[in-house]
Formats: structure tokens, sequence, C-alpha cells
């Protein structure tokens, strides 16, 4: 960050800031349905805003079923075993094979409990 100093008048303006710089974020439940994305995130998989997202399972929006299959399974392994996972996943988006690499983790309630990801 430069010299200038940020302004925000509230906290959520800050949190969404930081959400854009990443270059892809996203969350979901424990079912594997995602309930938030940057927009980074968002554009990538061809939506033009993160609400979009919401509310839909890899094998809803990703028309490769195969690599929707694997990151499914992935993604259930991170939460199944409480573990942040490192790994590459392929998916083709729009004609194009991508292959991106992704950090996974856990989420958890107070209790320690998973509930999503």
């Amino acid at each position: 960050m430069n010299n200038k100093k940020l302004q925000f008048d509230k906290h959520y303006e800050i949190l969404d800031a930081i959400f854009n710089l990443v270059p892809f974020l996203f969350w979901k439940d424990k079912n594997g349905v995602y309930q938030g994305a940057n927009f980074n995130q968002a554009k990538n998989l061809g939506f033009s805003s993160p609400l979009d997202f919401v509310g839909k399972t890899v094998f809803e929006f990703l028309k490769d079923q195969e690599a929707a299959a694997e990151i499914d399974k992935n993604d259930k392994e991170v939460m199944d075993t409480k573990t942040t996972r490192i790994i590459e996943e392929r998916m083709i988006i729009e004609g194009e094979e991508k292959y991106y690499l992704s950090q996974k983790s856990p989420l958890f309630n107070p209790m320690g409990e998973t509930v999503g990801m």
C-alpha cells in the first residue's frame, strides 16, 4: 500500500476491500453449497457478481463434470480431515483448460465442529 491513508466509515468496507484484493476467495458450507466469494472468483467462473455464485454447488456451474467431481472430492477431504491442503486443480472454463493452485482450509464453529471450508 502507498502512503495515502485510506478512510472507511464502516468496518465491512475494509473487509470488502481486502477480500477483493485477493486473487480468488470463496467459502462454502459442509454440504458443498457456496456461501460467498470475492469479485475475482465470481468473474473467473463467469458470474457478473459474487451474489450470483451464492447457493450453487460446483456441479451447477462447472460444465466439466469430471473436474467438478474432483474438486468436490478434494473439498470434502479438507472438511472431513480438518486439515488445510494446497493442491493443483484442473478446470475447463469457457473451453480453455486451466490449472489453479488452491489452498483450502476447513472452517469451524466455536465448538470446533467443521461447518464448511
